[in-house]
């Protein structure tokens, strides 16, 4: 098995997380492998650079299925019902199958709610993820945690739903925007404290948070730290048990999120950014507020 590509399985389903330097020709053999209708719906973020998106439409039309296209800007406000229901139409009007696939290019936002989209078409269609921004490249593209947002509560409708491949490009990790980038590695310092002290080396070792271009290097931080995740969730996929370590900064990150949200109105902290915070919150609160 190659190093930049990670197996496990859930239910004994198979799943693979493939490292990629670009989408290339291992991602169409994947797409034909699949048992599927030859039907593809690729939801994606408008905010991607349009070089990266041109690049994944023509591998997708040159595996010869029948491909239907769906621009989404990925903000948190867009994580609604509403437009979760848009996608069940377009999947109705073009008379898709539980053997089409469905494809989400994005981060959190569209990778929730296309696997939620997934996991309720038909009870189930075939899913498959490529991340684009740092924290889900780290975090949310496993594990399975889809939802939308409803009644102003964060995921507040959701299941768990694992997508069958996911694919992480080393091209699209050197698009993320600074702030994007820097946020991802709250997640990856989680993974380093709840589990994996090879992470917390490498950060200190390589100065990876101030040079990007080291890619080697990011690679295995990456893969680290999706292993440790996967460590504490695939023998506790509904979270009864190992799988609350991985929720460690987040009961603050949430709050955080929905109280600044609810008083500013935009998206004022990134997901990554709560969650820093939320540790460091955590941390101090399990101390009884003293410092040490």
């Amino acid at each position: 098995m190659s190093k930049s590509v990670i197996s496990y399985k859930i239910e004994d389903e198979q799943n693979k997380i493939r490292y990629l330097k670009k989408i290339n020709n291992e991602f169409n053999r994947d797409i034909l492998s699949l048992k599927s209708d030859q039907k593809i719906l690729f939801i994606y973020d408008k905010n991607i650079a349009k070089s990266i998106i041109g690049d994944l439409k023509l591998n997708l039309k040159l595996t010869g299925n029948k491909v239907f296209f769906k621009e989404i800007e990925g903000k948190k406000t867009n994580k609604n019902i509403k437009n979760l229901l848009n996608l069940f139409d377009l999947l109705i009007e073009k008379k898709f199958t539980k053997n089409s696939i469905i494809i989400s290019c994005g981060g959190g936002v569209i990778g929730d709610m296309c696997g939620l989209l997934s996991s309720l078409y038909l009870r189930g269609a075939i899913y498959l993820h490529i991340p684009t921004t740092m924290t889900a490249i780290v975090d949310s593209c496993i594990g399975g945690k889809t939802g939308i947002n409803y009644k102003n509560l964060i995921n507040s409708m959701g299941n768990y739903y694992h997508p069958k491949r996911v694919y992480i490009l080393e091209n699209l990790i050197q698009s993320i925007p600074h702030r994007e980038y820097y946020s991802g590695f709250s997640e990856i310092i989680k993974c380093g404290l709840i589990g994996n002290k090879k992470i917390i080396n490498l950060l200190k070792k390589k100065q990876i948070l101030k040079k990007r271009e080291n890619n080697q290097i990011l690679s295995k931080i990456i893969l680290e730290t999706l292993k440790t995740k996967i460590k504490f969730f695939k023998n506790d996929v509904k979270e009864r048990n190992e799988r609350l370590y991985l929720n460690f900064g987040h009961t603050f990150a949430h709050a955080i999120e929905m109280s600044t949200e609810s008083i500013i109105k935009k998206d004022y902290f990134r997901h990554g950014e709560a969650v820093g915070i939320g540790m460091l919150c955590e941390i101090l609160f399990s101390n009884n507020g003293k410092k040490k």
